[in-house]
C-alpha cells in the first residue's frame, strides 16, 4: 500500500489557498480521489504517477461536482481513466454542462483496487448536495473533501452551494459511521484525526 496527499494550488498560477488531493496504490493500480482543478493540472498529474510512480490508474472519484472535485475529469475521460461519482453529482453536472462521470452509485459503492477496496458512501448534503466520503478499511483513512474543514480553518470556507441546515446532521452520520478512522483528509489544508470532523461540527455551530 502507498497513500500520497498531494497539496495542489487552487488554480495553474498558484494563488489561493491549497487543497488536498489523494493517491492511494495497492499492488500496482491507484485510485485517485478528485481531480485537480483543470485539465492541464490533471495532465501533469497523471503523467507524473504513470512515469515516475510505475502505477496504473484504475479509476478516479469525484468527490462533489465543484472544480475542485472534477474540475480535470475531461482529461481523464480523454485517456480513458474511469471516473465515479454519487449520482447527484452527475445530474448536476449535466445540468451545468460540465464533463460527466462514467459510472454512477446512489447509496454506496465499492472499488477495488489492487488487494484492497474503498468503500465511497453518500451521507447527505453539506458542502454540496451531492458531497460523499470515501473509507479505505485496511488505512482506517477517510477522505471527506470539502466537507471536512482542517484545524486551521477558521469558517466554513465557500459555502455558496452548501445546506447549512443539513450539514450538521450528514457530518454527525460521518462520524457515527467512521469511529475507526485514524486519518481525516479535507478538501483543503492539513490531514488529521477525527478531530478535524468535531472542528467542523465546532464551526457549524458558530454560523448558525
Amino acid at each position: 500500500m502507498h497513500m500520497c496527499t498531494c497539496p495542489t494550488p487552487t488554480s495553474s498560477i498558484g494563488a489561493g489557498f491549497l487543497r488536498t488531493a489523494l493517491l492511494y496504490i495497492s499492488d500496482g493500480e491507484a485510485l485517485l480521489f478528485n481531480t485537480p482543478m483543470n485539465d492541464s493540472l490533471t495532465m501533469a498529474l497523471v503523467e507524473w504517477i504513470t512515469d515516475s510512480l510505475k502505477v496504473t490508474i484504475a479509476g478516479c472519484i469525484g468527490n462533489h461536482w465543484h472544480d475542485d472535485g472534477i474540475g480535470g475529469l475531461r482529461y481523464l475521460k480523454s485517456v480513458g481513466i474511469p471516473s465515479y461519482a454519487h449520482e447527484k453529482t452527475i445530474a448536476i453536472a449535466r445540468s451545468k454542462d460540465l464533463p460527466v462521470p462514467e459510472h454512477s452509485f446512489h447509496d454506496s459503492l465499492t472499488l477495488h483496487v489492487g488487494k484492497e477496496f474503498v468503500v465511497c458512501r453518500y451521507f447527505g448534503a453539506a458542502h454540496t448536495v451531492d458531497n460523499i466520503v470515501s473509507w479505505i478499511p485496511a488505512e482506517s483513512i477517510l477522505f471527506g473533501g470539502c466537507m471536512v474543514k482542517d484545524l486551521t480553518s477558521e469558517t466554513l470556507g465557500n459555502i455558496a452551494d452548501a445546506d447549512l441546515v443539513a450539514w450538521p446532521s450528514t457530518i454527525a452520520r460521518v462520524i457515527a459511521a467512521y469511529p475507526a478512522a485514524q486519518i481525516v483528509i479535507p478538501g483543503h489544508g492539513a490531514i488529521g484525526g477525527s478531530e478535524l470532523l468535531r472542528h467542523t461540527q465546532v464551526l457549524l455551530k458558530r454560523t448558525k
